[in-house]
């Protein structure tokens, strides 16, 4: 797979680098590093976008609470996860991942030499496994929750001879069926470690954005929602004659979500990208980074986007550890494990008639109360994965975290 990159990439990249100079911090996505490395070893996260930042937060809190005092570089791929990364706990350096391509991957990775390398959950890049490889430094997947569309490529890379996955020394997965499934692939053995995004410590709560949303009065709230998922949440508020709050998975999306629930609902309807919330809005759109946690801690119910839409669904852990009555659709298959943590604990509703339990909730206050306890319950044991995982790597490390 890295020589089909040589031979059609390449060639080009030159070009390409010498083009390519616009753009905010555009020298890292071609390996300019963002920032001196430190005189001291360094673990390298990796997380592509902000729900694997999370993750990545979480494993960086668990790496210093089992020793590591050293440097810790955290890279991410997309914009929403560098705005992510800039709040993310540790103590982390923050730089954006170069393009998988040969040149730029190594100049990335002779610059900050890293003793550790650790993809997140679905991060897997061929050339830049390879070259880590080559480099003898050792690298490990965590948390892996890959998609069966990723799961499928693989397979048809592996007919044609060719290994996506080469250079993996360590690989934990987020459940036994992502276990079962990644073991093919892989020359190392599979553990099972459980999804790293519900270990993160409890969400950060503005308490003044909190009082200003419940100000609003009782409201439903529609978390990380996609197209089509809006108006599913919009019409339960209207049937149970509630205000309503909506976080888009992506904030671009705030004017058009906007103008959706003023059609559905009636105005006034705020942004949080031009304004507070006020007691005569009836639809307020968080359209900014970093302030989901203080949504879920005012709403009366939430549900959580990407599950009716069939985009794997995003994760409830958030939404749990603010102890949130939570609602999700039909797909779960990227948070499989924690849906299921949490369904078995009653502090989940998963069906596919989303707007009918948004509403049953809404009338039922006891419900409430039990599913958000039951949530929050279950999340706060999951605090210690993020120790485990921290203390799995440590055999990856040479000396250990603590080295005489």
């Amino acid at each position: 797979m890295e020589t089909l990159y040589e031979t059609t990439i390449r060639p080009l990249a030159p070009l390409v680098e010498w083009w390519a100079t616009g753009g905010v911090r555009a020298g890292e996505r071609f390996g300019v590093a963002s920032a001196e490395r430190p005189d001291a070893r360094l673990i390298w996260l990796h997380a592509a976008s902000a729900g694997e930042v999370v993750a990545a937060g979480a494993l960086a809190l668990g790496l210093r609470e089992q020793g590591w005092r050293e440097a810790i570089l955290l890279t991410t791929f997309t914009e929403a996860g560098a705005a992510a990364a800039a709040r993310a706990p540790g103590d982390t350096i923050q730089q954006l991942l170069p393009y998988d391509q040969p040149r730029w991957v190594d100049r990335f990775l002779d610059s900050w030499r890293p003793d550790l390398g650790v993809l997140l959950i679905s991060e897997v890049w061929p050339v830049l496994l390879a070259r880590a490889e080559r480099r003898g430094i050792p690298m490990a997947l965590v948390s892996a929750g890959l998609s069966d569309r990723s799961l499928t490529a693989w397979a048809a890379a592996r007919w044609l001879g060719l290994r996506p996955l080469r250079g993996l020394a360590a690989v934990q997965a987020a459940d036994e069926d992502r276990a079962a499934a990644l073991s093919p692939f892989l020359s190392c053995a599979v553990e099972v470690g459980g999804d790293l995004k519900g270990s993160a410590d409890s969400p950060v709560v503005d308490a003044e954005l909190v009082s200003r949303l419940r100000g609003m009065g009782r409201h439903v709230l529609g978390a990380c929602t996609h197209p089509g998922e809006d108006e599913v949440v919009l019409a339960a508020a209207k049937r149970a004659g509630v205000r309503c709050v909506l976080a888009p998975r992506h904030p671009e999306r705030g004017a058009a979500v906007a103008a959706l629930a003023a059609r559905r609902l009636g105005g006034p309807v705020g942004r949080r990208s031009e304004r507070p919330p006020s007691p005569d809005d009836r639809a307020y759109v968080i359209d900014t980074f970093g302030e989901l946690g203080s949504a879920y801690a005012a709403a009366d119910v939430a549900f959580v986007g990407g599950s009716v839409t069939r985009r794997g669904g995003h994760s409830p852990a958030e939404g749990a550890a603010c102890g949130c009555a939570l609602v999700i659709g039909p797909d779960s298959r990227s948070n499989a494990a924690t849906t299921r943590e949490l369904l078995a604990a009653g502090g989940l509703v998963q069906t596919k008639d989303v707007e009918a339990a948004l509403v049953s909730l809404l009338a039922d206050p006891q419900q409430r109360a039990e599913l958000g306890e039951a949530a929050r319950a279950t999340a706060a044991g999951w605090q210690q994965r993020r120790r485990d995982t921290a203390n799995w790597l440590e055999r990856l490390v040479p000396s250990g975290f603590a080295p005489d």
